[in-house]
């Protein structure tokens, strides 16, 4: 796995951060040994920067929003007939 930042090969488990909890798949916190930079690995072999990462994970968590906002929206009406 090469870091995104200066594609280097060694790396550490980091801890996750708060706003990694619901992520849409299988996302894993590391921390390159080279330069220091943290990232995510996203399904065990997409590196990608935690800038990104962050902006994947919120885009997520906004598009689960809407869905359970759709679903109440059409769904209750239809249990309260």
């Amino acid at each position: 796995m090469k870091c995104p930042y200066c594609h280097g090969h060694e790396h550490w488990k980091w801890n996750r951060p708060r706003w990694l909890r619901f992520p849409p798949g299988s996302m894993k916190n590391l921390r390159c040994s080279e330069c220091g930079q943290e990232y995510i690995v996203w399904f065990d072999f997409i590196p990608i920067r935690m800038r990104t990462a962050h902006f994947v994970v919120r885009a997520w968590h906004v598009l689960l929003g809407l869905l359970l906002l759709v679903a109440l929206a059409f769904g209750l009406p239809a249990l309260l007939q």
